[in-house]
């Protein structure tokens, strides 16, 4: 591995503040000024380069340091899809696209363009197995362009820095994307609680290294102020509370004597309820025993009245009986009128069947008489006529 350059502020920044965790982001072929910690024994890195080819170097360094990691990922301040443009000089492959860097290195070239998945550092983190302290033991370096948008995705890791370095842009170029610009980023570290210690230009002028490391100064300034507010905040709303408690007890106190007032006035209607009340059992238990002597009155009488509808039911039935054996006789008695008629009838029919019978004879005889007597006249009619003749 090539020597790297001992100089600048990052050795007296690991004597002041030493690396517990380290986040290198654009580690490219893991040269330059910023990569002087790779002997420093860090227990917990992370490698980041959007090209797996050019960070393969890191790859013994890895193996062989158990809490290091290298990952290859192209980071922004969303999780989305970004232009991704790679450029002669891979050191210069970013989100930034060649033409406006050419103001910089005039004969830089674009040669591709590419559509990748770009997440922020935050949501990195979430996915890989890597151990942040929970004290300000990390270091966030950044040596890419542009930074501000990597920053503003590790909102979070942040929280947990007390050493950023970054590469930026030193003076505003057109066409250059404003997130590189240091103005931007120095304001964004500032409101993250960092102040800017050092900026060690490159051997392109307009481009360098800005040294931050947390503002403790600030931050106790800060979190006095921020207690004294709180304080003053915690004492206006403990008069406010025991105001408020005063005039809830004064208020209770009142609501209690009021309620005493109506629990009086409710026992005596109460008292004065039950007397009513014993009057009215009272006059309850009287008429329940009218009403069991009714009762029993009813219940005699309704016994009596079974009694005599038992009674009537078996003359009922007798008469049903009776009446049943006198039906069962006219019956009997009809079906021999009945017989009787119609022997009649049968010997009425026989007798004028008889008579009409011999009348028949008789007209017989009669008609045969009269053809007899006729033949006799026939017959002596030619002899009486012989004799007159």
């Amino acid at each position: 591995m090539t020597s790297r350059n001992t100089s600048g502020p990052l050795p007296l920044l690991q004597r002041l503040s030493p690396a517990e965790t380290l986040i290198h982001i654009g580690v490219g072929s893991g040269q330059g000024p910023l990569h002087q910690w790779h002997s420093w024994a860090i227990p917990h890195v992370l490698l980041v380069d959007a090209d797996s080819e050019r960070i393969s170097w890191s790859e013994p360094l890895v193996a062989a340091n158990s809490g290091w990691q290298a990952v290859s990922a192209v980071l922004a301040d969303v999780d989305a899809t970004v232009t991704f443009h790679q450029a002669s000089n891979p050191a210069e492959d970013g989100l930034i696209a060649a033409q406006p860097l050419q103001a910089l290195w005039p004969n830089l070239k674009t040669t591709a363009e590419q559509e990748r998945p770009a997440q922020k550092l935050d949501t990195l983190l979430g996915l890989v197995d890597l151990t942040e302290t929970e004290e300000t033991g990390t270091w966030l370096l950044v040596d890419c362009l542009p930074a501000l948008p990597i920053l503003r995705g590790a909102a979070g890791t942040l929280v947990h820095c007390n050493v950023v370095v970054l590469r930026a842009l030193l003076q505003p170029v057109v066409g250059i994307d404003p997130g590189a610009e240091l103005q931007g980023i120095d304001t964004f570290l500032q409101s993250q609680g960092f102040k800017c210690v050092d900026v060690q230009r490159s051997l392109q002028p307009a481009i360098g290294h800005a040294f931050y490391v947390r503002d403790w100064a600030a931050a106790i300034h800060n979190q006095s102020r921020d207690w004294a507010q709180e304080k003053q905040q915690w004492s206006a709303v403990n008069a406010q509370l025991a105001a408020a408690r005063d005039t809830e007890t004064a208020a209770k106190m009142k609501a209690l004597a009021q309620r005493d007032t109506a629990l009086a006035e409710r026992n005596r209607a109460s008292a004065a309820h039950e007397a009513q009340k014993a009057s009215k059992v009272q006059a309850l238990v009287q008429r329940d025993t009218a009403t069991a002597e009714r009762n029993q009155a009813v219940v005699a009488r309704d016994a009596e009245r079974a009694a005599k509808v038992q009674a009537l039911a078996q003359r009922d039935t007798v008469t049903a009986e009776r009446n049943q054996a006198a039906a069962e006789r006219d019956a009997e008695k009809a079906a021999k009128a009945k017989a009787l008629a119609e022997r009649d009838a049968e010997a009425k029919a026989k007798t004028e069947a008889q008579a009409k019978s011999e009348l028949l004879i008789k007209e017989r005889d009669q008609l045969a008489a009269a053809r007899d007597a006729e033949s006799i006249a026939k017959t002596e009619a030619p002899a009486k006529s012989e004799a007159l003749a």
